[in-house]
Protein backbone atom coordinates (compact mmCIF):
# COMPACT_ATOMS: atom_id res chain seq x y z
CA UNK A 1 0.00 0.00 0.00
CA UNK A 2 2.75 2.30 0.63
CA UNK A 3 4.32 1.70 -2.80
CA UNK A 4 0.94 2.54 -4.26
CA UNK A 5 1.09 5.90 -2.43
CA UNK A 6 4.35 6.89 -3.47
CA UNK A 7 4.13 6.01 -6.75
CA UNK A 8 0.71 7.82 -7.28
CA UNK A 9 2.48 10.78 -5.48
CA UNK A 10 4.98 10.72 -8.02
CA UNK A 11 3.04 10.83 -10.89
CA UNK A 12 1.07 13.33 -9.46
CA UNK A 13 4.16 15.37 -9.36
CA UNK A 14 5.63 14.71 -12.61
CA UNK A 15 2.45 15.56 -14.09
CA UNK A 16 2.44 18.96 -12.07
CA UNK A 17 6.71 19.21 -13.66
CA UNK A 18 5.10 18.39 -17.04
CA UNK A 19 2.55 20.76 -16.97
CA UNK A 20 4.41 23.59 -14.96
CA UNK A 21 7.23 23.54 -17.87
CA UNK A 22 4.56 23.96 -20.70
CA UNK A 23 3.67 27.51 -18.71
CA UNK A 24 7.11 28.43 -18.55
CA UNK A 25 7.81 29.93 -22.02
CA UNK A 26 4.30 32.02 -21.27
CA UNK A 27 6.09 32.79 -17.91
CA UNK A 28 9.21 34.06 -19.66
CA UNK A 29 7.11 36.81 -21.92
CA UNK A 30 5.56 38.01 -18.86
CA UNK A 31 8.55 38.25 -17.44
CA UNK A 32 9.57 41.10 -20.31
CA UNK A 33 6.41 42.58 -20.40
CA UNK A 34 7.30 43.70 -16.73
CA UNK A 35 10.63 44.57 -17.03
CA UNK A 36 12.19 41.83 -15.52
CA UNK A 37 14.82 40.51 -17.84
CA UNK A 38 16.56 38.58 -15.31
CA UNK A 39 13.90 36.56 -14.27
CA UNK A 40 12.90 35.95 -17.73
CA UNK A 41 16.43 34.50 -18.74
CA UNK A 42 16.05 32.18 -15.38
CA UNK A 43 12.55 30.40 -16.64
CA UNK A 44 13.92 30.14 -20.26
CA UNK A 45 17.10 28.33 -18.76
CA UNK A 46 14.63 26.53 -16.54
CA UNK A 47 12.51 25.54 -19.66
CA UNK A 48 15.29 24.56 -21.62
CA UNK A 49 17.11 22.47 -18.64
CA UNK A 50 14.15 20.79 -17.82
CA UNK A 51 12.64 19.75 -21.46
CA UNK A 52 16.05 18.10 -22.04
CA UNK A 53 17.68 16.84 -18.94
CA UNK A 54 14.53 16.48 -17.09
CA UNK A 55 12.66 14.40 -20.01
CA UNK A 56 10.17 16.61 -21.36
CA UNK A 57 9.63 18.64 -18.31
CA UNK A 58 8.59 15.37 -16.53
CA UNK A 59 11.54 16.17 -13.40
CA UNK A 60 12.27 19.73 -12.11
CA UNK A 61 16.52 19.44 -12.72
CA UNK A 62 16.55 23.23 -12.79
CA UNK A 63 15.74 24.32 -9.33
CA UNK A 64 18.15 21.41 -8.14
CA UNK A 65 20.79 23.51 -10.67
CA UNK A 66 19.80 26.74 -9.05
CA UNK A 67 17.25 27.79 -11.50
CA UNK A 68 14.43 28.10 -9.03
CA UNK A 69 10.52 28.81 -10.42
CA UNK A 70 8.36 31.27 -9.69
CA UNK A 71 4.60 32.44 -11.12
CA UNK A 72 4.35 35.35 -13.26
CA UNK A 73 0.87 35.77 -15.31
CA UNK A 74 -0.61 38.22 -17.34
CA UNK A 75 -2.79 39.31 -14.53
CA UNK A 76 0.35 40.37 -12.66
CA UNK A 77 1.68 42.43 -15.82
CA UNK A 78 -1.28 43.96 -15.82
CA UNK A 79 -0.72 45.05 -11.80
CA UNK A 80 2.77 46.03 -12.95
CA UNK A 81 1.25 48.33 -15.65
CA UNK A 82 -0.78 50.11 -12.88
CA UNK A 83 -4.02 48.24 -13.67
CA UNK A 84 -4.56 47.99 -9.84
CA UNK A 85 -7.27 45.73 -8.37
CA UNK A 86 -9.87 45.00 -10.07
CA UNK A 87 -13.73 43.81 -8.50
CA UNK A 88 -13.55 40.69 -7.21
CA UNK A 89 -15.66 37.73 -8.87
CA UNK A 90 -15.28 34.18 -8.39
CA UNK A 91 -15.47 31.78 -11.39
CA UNK A 92 -17.56 28.54 -10.63
CA UNK A 93 -15.53 25.28 -10.08
CA UNK A 94 -12.74 27.21 -11.45
CA UNK A 95 -10.55 29.65 -9.54
CA UNK A 96 -11.01 32.70 -7.21
CA UNK A 97 -10.04 35.76 -8.82
CA UNK A 98 -10.68 39.20 -9.26
CA UNK A 99 -11.51 40.70 -12.81
CA UNK A 100 -7.97 41.42 -13.87
CA UNK A 101 -6.66 37.95 -12.70
CA UNK A 102 -9.25 36.51 -14.53
CA UNK A 103 -8.35 38.91 -18.24
CA UNK A 104 -4.78 37.83 -17.39
CA UNK A 105 -5.99 34.14 -17.27
CA UNK A 106 -7.41 34.77 -20.77
CA UNK A 107 -4.70 36.34 -22.32
CA UNK A 108 -2.03 33.52 -20.67
CA UNK A 109 -3.85 30.54 -22.77
CA UNK A 110 -2.99 32.55 -26.20
CA UNK A 111 0.87 32.46 -24.87
CA UNK A 112 0.68 29.03 -24.02
CA UNK A 113 2.77 26.99 -26.96
CA UNK A 114 0.60 23.79 -27.31
CA UNK A 115 -1.81 26.07 -28.43
CA UNK A 116 -0.04 26.65 -31.55
CA UNK A 117 0.49 23.41 -32.47
CA UNK A 118 -1.80 21.26 -35.10
CA UNK A 119 -1.90 18.16 -36.08
CA UNK A 120 -2.08 14.68 -35.26
CA UNK A 121 0.20 13.53 -31.87
CA UNK A 122 1.49 17.23 -31.29
CA UNK A 123 -2.74 17.82 -31.27
CA UNK A 124 -3.38 15.10 -28.66
CA UNK A 125 -0.31 16.49 -26.80
CA UNK A 126 -2.20 19.91 -26.70
CA UNK A 127 -5.20 18.77 -25.56
CA UNK A 128 -3.36 16.50 -22.75
CA UNK A 129 -1.56 19.30 -21.41
CA UNK A 130 -4.88 21.42 -21.43
CA UNK A 131 -6.92 18.90 -19.50
CA UNK A 132 -3.64 18.02 -16.99
CA UNK A 133 -3.21 21.83 -16.37
CA UNK A 134 -7.30 22.15 -14.89
CA UNK A 135 -6.51 18.84 -13.07
CA UNK A 136 -3.63 20.21 -11.57
CA UNK A 137 -4.84 23.90 -10.98
CA UNK A 138 -7.75 21.78 -9.08
CA UNK A 139 -5.70 19.55 -7.12
CA UNK A 140 -3.61 22.16 -6.00
CA UNK A 141 -6.60 24.52 -4.74
CA UNK A 142 -7.84 21.09 -2.93
CA UNK A 143 -4.72 20.31 -0.96
CA UNK A 144 -5.15 24.18 -0.10
CA UNK A 145 -8.26 23.86 1.23
CA UNK A 146 -8.01 21.07 2.63
CA UNK A 147 -8.40 21.18 7.10
CA UNK A 148 -5.14 18.94 7.65
CA UNK A 149 -3.08 21.73 5.36
CA UNK A 150 -1.78 18.64 3.26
Amino acid sequence: MVTRITSLAAREKSLHNFVSNLGQPAIAVNDVLQGNFSRSWNTLQRFVINTTVGGAGLFDVATDWNRPSHPADFGQTLGVVGRGSWPERSIAALWPSNLRDSVGKAVDLFTNPTNFITGGAAATISTASGGAGFIDGRAGLVEHDSPSGT
